[in-house]
């Protein structure tokens, strides 16, 4: 498959009054045409600020960006703002996390969809407010003439998750970013919407990138996965590939914290330390001081991502070295 996104050599910091924060230090990754992709990883490893930094959303008074965004052919880090504005919307779509918060209280739902359709796509107000019906009724609100008149504190966080879906659906675009798009929802709503996204995703022949940091989602939904730690890429394969065979000691030890209750029973194994400071990272490995198989090579140099098999990467000295060997 074609690649619609490359993501080259990707470094986001933040700039702090006595520090810089190296969010995403030297990602690179691509989405191929009409896959979903997911983002894995603990709070603090950089996932949102990956997938804020792809849509051009973060605050350039105090964030710095390097690296290459490759998107359908055009590198969005040399765009104006005025050219990423045709872009984004239109193109390239964000669900985010919190839709109570994502949504204007003092609007109702229905015309903030349709002020998405008349503001893009030059429709009339009527036009906008029959295709927001339609698609509120898409993404299963039942009653939809009479929801586009409630406010968002009137419905259900899963009724309001609905609405922000139906927002980034809107347009049809070529790439959705979802960040952690199920996580202020209760365990049963969950799948209804997972479900509801994946399938929309499908229909409309779209590509997404999915942010989240439970691995039972990424199970659920993905084609491919990329596991993230302290601003770096740990691992990336297939679904299968990431859950039946991780290679990296942290794919390895997220795996040892989910509980699996179709396998025989065994204690669940934490972490062992902290996510590190990322405005003074370790040395080398970034998952060096936390992993029980680190060497002195873990500590003073920093891994390469190498192939171990065919579209199956890790980032861990072992296997640089082996690859090293080898050729």
């Amino acid at each position: 498959m074609n690649s619609l996104l490359k993501v080259n050599d990707l470094k986001v910091h933040y700039l702090l009054a006595n520090s810089v924060v190296r969010a995403v230090d030297g990602v690179t990754f691509d989405l191929k045409e009409n896959e979903i992709f997911s983002l894995v990883g603990e709070s603090g490893s950089g996932k949102s600020t990956l997938a804020y930094a792809i849509a051009r959303l973060l605050d350039s008074s105090y964030v710095r960006i390097y690296g290459e965004i490759i998107f359908n052919g055009i590198n969005l880090l040399e765009l104006s703002e005025i050219e990423m504005e045709k872009i984004r919307g239109n193109l390239i779509s964000m669900i985010p996390q919190d839709p109570s918060a994502a949504l204007n209280p003092a609007y109702t739902v229905g015309e903030q969809i349709a002020e998405v359709l008349r503001y893009k796509k030059g429709l009339t107000h009527k036009e906008a407010r029959d295709l927001s019906i339609e698609l509120m009724k898409k993404v299963g609100i039942p009653d939809a003439e009479k929801r586009y008149l409630n406010y968002p504190h009137q419905l259900s966080g899963g009724m309001n998750q609905r609405v922000v879906i139906a927002i980034a659906m809107a347009l049809r675009p070529r790439l959705i970013i979802a960040d952690e798009p199920t996580s202020a929802l209760d365990v049963t709503v969950q799948a209804r919407i997972l479900e509801l996204l994946t399938g929309l995703v499908k229909e409309y022949g779209s590509t997404m990138l999915l942010i989240t940091h439970d691995l039972g989602v990424a199970a659920e939904v993905s084609d491919r996965i990329g596991v993230m730690y302290a601003g770096k890429l740990m691992e990336i394969g297939s679904k299968e590939e990431i859950l039946e065979k991780p290679l990296h000691p942290y794919t390895q030890a997220l795996l040892h914290v989910v509980p699996r209750f179709h396998k025989k029973k065994r204690r669940l194994k934490p972490i062992a330390g902290m996510v590190p400071n990322l405005s003074s990272p370790p040395s080398g490995c970034r998952f060096h001081p936390r992993c029980p198989y680190r060497s002195k090579e873990c500590v003073l140099q920093e891994p390469l991502m190498v192939e171990v098999e065919p579209g199956h990467w890790v980032s861990c000295n072992l296997y640089a070295m082996e690859a090293s060997y080898h050729a």
